[in-house]
């Protein structure tokens, strides 16, 4: 087993910090992208037409077809109107946002176990092409049929971006500002709704805001080819002395600083990745030890969630313009990002985790005692504002808490499980939405995702364990007990 102290020499190659600022930088556009597509999908399929009959403009209602009506595109083109998804082809548009999360809940359990085997870089590249072929996919359809499997391109390509890139931030840099440099990630990743509506103010073709997506995503994909090496830490808990060496020399050097390269045998390693155990999903429940903070991380971390996207659904029914307080909530977002990470840093994950899950509890608690009611819009947004603050501190510390709670090698593993559990869940929350003690049911989410948050271990400034101890002893352990007697007596022998 190689044993090197990569925060020792993080601390030595560091310079003026460069490689993190490119590294940021270059890792920021490809997350932020990730979700850019499906969040603005819903404005590319806007209903723009109207309706006339004898020549008079007159009101569509909900099928204009079934009363004769002519239908009158308007300017600028959407999915809607390029395709005639009008009338009983108006099933289609929900089409494409399943055929969306389809792709990105497959990528959440197949590519992000993958890149555990190949690397974050490689995932996230491959993840990138994915996309990118969806967006020409989408570019040049010539029917609907290539539109569904155009956003399901895109959606698993997004999935396959998300958590290796997101991991790759926080294995790449110094444990001192992993907190910082996720609070900065999930910011940014709440920063998408301003920046759609930078651009959706400009009223382009919704061919032309295919064309800005996937421009960015070219951009970001050359990016991470010629300048961004593998994660470190992936590479030194798979024992790749040869490649870890030229990693930190390439850091070392975009800082203007010296890296002493570490001995390793290159023959070591090839037997030793060949005697190598293969890690799966099922790493998270056959080990005791990860088994439990998996199940605590699992059940905080999806329930949480889905208070998340609840609030999210809840801020167009606020009184007011609709665009207004998306807006507003969006800023909101950032502002508790950025202080999660800062209070992370001080006061630990533990603490920080349980404080914003009050905050969040406060401001829940607040709005179902202003809703209905005929309070001011000013105490009513206040309120909507320090929950959606609260929960998106929740979120974002939820990501770098499974970052550090489970080994290296089952990584992204662990975020792809978790992430295709909560984005199941995630698919009742309209309908609990739709009931009219909505918030309540989301403040006792809040109270049982603390329960189980209470029971994690603090990680702040602790490394975890790269390699999970005693492997095959506890396997065998595990198995022994799945089959008892049968076992022990025949497949061992």
């Amino acid at each position: 087993k190689i044993k090197m102290d990569l925060e020792k020499v993080f601390s030595q190659i560091e310079g003026k910090n460069r490689y993190n600022k490119l590294m940021l930088f270059s890792n920021i556009i490809g997350y932020m992208t990730s979700a850019i597509f499906i969040l603005g999908l819903p404005s590319l399929q806007m209903d723009n037409y109207s309706c006339k009959s004898a020549g008079q403009e007159v009101k569509c209602g909900d099928d204009p077809c079934l009363k004769n009506y002519d239908i009158v595109y308007t300017e600028p083109k959407t999915i809607t109107s390029e395709y005639e998804m009008v009338c009983g082809n108006q099933a289609y548009k929900d089409y494409l946002g399943m055929a969306y999360f389809f792709g990105f809940v497959v990528s959440a359990v197949t590519l992000n176990c993958w890149s555990d085997s190949f690397g974050r870089k490689p995932a996230v590249l491959f993840g990138q092409i994915l996309t990118i072929v969806g967006y020409c996919i989408l570019y040049f359809a010539p029917s609907i049929t290539y539109l569904i499997v155009g956003c399901a391109f895109v959606g698993y390509g997004n999935g396959g971006i998300f958590v290796p890139i997101y991991s790759h931030t926080m294995e790449s840099a110094s444990k001192k500002y992993t907190s910082l440099f996720g609070a900065l990630m999930d910011a940014l990743f709440e920063a998408n709704h301003l920046l759609l509506a930078f651009l959706l103010h400009f009223e382009y073709d919704w061919k032309r805001y295919i064309l800005i997506f996937l421009a960015i995503s070219l951009f970001n994909l050359c990016l991470t080819f010629a300048f961004i090496p593998e994660s470190p830490r992936f590479l030194l808990s798979k024992e790749r002395t040869g490649e870890l060496n030229m990693c930190l020399n390439r850091i070392a050097t975009v800082n203007a600083t010296k890296y002493s390269i570490l001995e390793g045998d290159d023959k070591k390693e090839t037997k030793t990745a060949a005697k190598s155990h293969n890690y799966s999903i099922l790493d998270l429940v056959t080990f005791p030890s990860q088994r439990r903070k998996a199940f605590n991380i699992a059940f905080a971390f999806v329930l949480a969630e889905m208070v998340y996207f609840g609030v999210n659904f809840y801020i167009p029914k606020v009184p007011g313009d609709s665009h207004t307080n998306i807006s507003i909530a969006g800023v909101a977002g950032i502002i508790g990002s950025l202080m999660v990470g800062e209070a992370a840093e001080h006061y630990g994950r533990l603490k920080s985790y349980i404080l914003f899950l009050v905050v969040t509890t406060l401001g829940l608690l607040g709005m179902i005692l202003t809703e209905g009611k005929d309070y001011d819009i000013k105490i009513i947004m206040g309120v909507l504002l320090v929950t959606k603050m609260g929960i998106s501190g929740v979120y974002t510390l939820a990501l770098i808490y499974i970052g550090e709670l489970f080994p290296t090698k089952i990584k992204n593993t662990s975020y792809g499980a978790f992430l295709f559990l909560s984005r199941l869940s995630t698919l009742v929350v309209p309908m609990i939405g739709a009931l009219p003690n909505a918030l309540t049911i989301y403040c006792s989410f809040i109270g049982i995702s603390a329960i189980f948050a209470s029971k994690l271990p603090e990680t702040k400034g602790k490394e975890p364990e790269d390699d999970i101890p005693e492997l095959v002893k506890k396997a065998e352990q595990f198995l022994f007990w799945l089959f008892r007697k049968d076992f022990k007596n025949t497949i061992l022998k």
